[in-house]
């Protein structure tokens, strides 16, 4: 009988360690399933913010291209007018903020003076020798290409070490008077790939933050004027602007456009400088950022579009030239 017993109780003792294999390997499964199923819907989810932050920048298109930049008498109150820095949209699935900054309300690298340049530098943070430096190189490098000494960011003679015989092939030989993109700048000694396009940086208490790049505050589309009404922080406090002022007038352009009237305006404007200012010039290129978020979930995407008034006999007003699907 002991021996009968000692069988049922290994058998038994087995079923019971098998149903609980079992039942693990079920509970690893069903936790994989359900895993994958989370994984494809927060896909899903962030595919049709995506969608959604594209249709915002098509709808600020049509709204800034119907929109006449000085209202007729009579006529209701225009969807954009130059100034304004942000559109709200509710569509059914959501909600999508767009952010407008005209390329007009940055510093033109193609015009700028290395005096310029070098406060733009200081004020994002750079070594203020350095900054002169680069400053100075950055406007060496123009007049590089515009003497035709310089071809695919390179001095000529190291073009033709790295590429060969361009007289070969004299169609891959750009006939350019000024800086394309900006990523040219990536050519210049001393310019890195984080003070051009921004990092992270971590603080004391071990978060981290944004610190933005030169992008931000350069272009290749602007003025001969710095458009207040546009221009980022940093551009202001180089151009002059106290931390006190550039505060008011940021909490300002986030409720409505400036106008002449607000604190200081008038002086800082009138003043001139190695960084010549403007109000209400907006310009012909906009960057626009637009960030989705959907109705009942957290997910939330930002696309960004840089668009051009398109000077030929094309039927839109504004062409996208330039996209981004995760911009900073």
């Amino acid at each position: 009988m002991k021996r009968s017993d000692n069988r049922r109780g290994g058998a038994l003792l087995a079923v019971m360690w098998f149903a609980a294999a079992l039942t693990a390997i079920a509970f690893a499964l069903s936790t994989g399933v359900r895993a994958d199923f989370d994984r494809a819907s927060v896909q899903a989810d962030s595919l049709r913010a995506y969608y959604l932050a594209h249709g915002g920048v098509e709808a600020t298109i049509r709204r800034i291209s119907r929109s006449p930049r000085v209202p007729l008498e009579g006529q209701q109150a225009p969807l954009f007018v130059v100034g304004q820095r942000f559109m709200h949209f509710r569509f059914e699935g959501g909600v999508v903020e767009v952010e407008i900054v005209a390329e007009g309300g940055k510093l033109d690298v193609n015009r700028a003076s290395a005096e310029a340049l070098s406060r733009l530098l200081a004020a994002s943070g750079v070594d203020p020798g350095f900054a002169v430096q680069l400053g100075v190189g950055i406007v060496a490098y123009r007049e590089q290409l515009r003497a035709g000494e310089a071809l695919y960011g390179l001095p000529i003679d190291q073009a033709l070490e790295e590429f060969g015989n361009l007289e070969a092939d004299p169609s891959f030989r750009p006939a350019r008077a000024s800086i394309q993109e900006l990523e040219e700048l990536l050519s210049i000694p001393g310019m890195t790939p984080d003070l051009l396009y921004g990092s992270y940086q971590e603080t004391n208490s071990g978060t981290l933050v944004r610190r933005n790049g030169l992008v931000e505050s350069l272009t290749t589309r602007g003025a001969a004027a710095v458009d207040v009404a546009y221009a980022p922080p940093v551009l202001l406090a180089a151009a002059g602007f106290s931390q006190l002022l550039i505060d008011q007038l940021v909490e300002i352009r986030r409720l409505r456009p400036l106008s002449v009237e607000d604190p200081g305006m008038a002086d800082l404007i009138q003043r001139g400088g190695e960084i010549p200012l403007a109000l209400g010039r907006g310009g012909s290129a906009y960057t626009l950022r637009a960030t989705a978020e959907l109705n009942g979930t957290r997910a939330r995407h930002t696309v960004a579009a840089l668009v051009q008034a398109d000077v030929s006999d094309s039927v839109d007003p504004l062409r996208i030239v330039r996209w981004y699907d995760n911009p900073f």
